[in-house]
């Protein structure tokens, strides 16, 4: 969930990481249920390092692959409050050489939690995080690391 109020018009598009080898791009959104003061959650998610690709649908469950992507990705499956399994699953997990990214269906989160080696790898890391960049579409990057319009 995003954690703070924003006044920008939902849904919209924002860059959560850009620089190195990464884009990270999520897509912003309510829940008819939600009041207006709540920011909303995370719908969509884009994640590219290298040329490797995901696009993460957190609402529908569906996770696209592209270019061999699928050897990073992997899923958990949810557990109730009776330890009895639900029928979908509804953690992700990108395990990638410096950072691993965890996705949640039910809290529409993503977390990125940075190996050893991350900052090493990526000295420029302060100046890798985004902002709002679209309300078009998923991968638009303007004067971004890359535009795909």
């Amino acid at each position: 969930m995003i954690e703070h109020y924003t006044s920008r018009p939902l849904p919209y598009y924002a860059a959560y990481l850009q620089g190195g080898d990464y884009i990270v791009n999520i897509e912003v959104d309510k829940q008819a249920s939600q009041p207006d003061e709540e920011a909303g959650f995370i719908k969509n998610i884009w994640i590219k390092y290298q040329e490797y690709e995901w696009e993460i649908n957190l609402e529908r469950l569906e996770v696209q692959f592209k270019n061999g992507s699928e050897k990073f990705f992997s899923h958990q499956d949810c557990w109730n409050e009776r330890g009895k399994k639900k029928w979908f699953p509804c953690k992700y997990k990108i395990d990638l050489p410096d950072v691993t990214f965890k996705m949640a269906h039910h809290q529409r989160a993503l977390n990125m939690h940075r190996k050893d080696g991350f900052f090493k790898n990526n000295p420029d890391v302060k100046n890798y995080y985004g902002a709002v960049v679209s309300k078009e579409q998923l991968r638009y990057l303007k004067e971004f690391k890359e535009i795909l319009i």
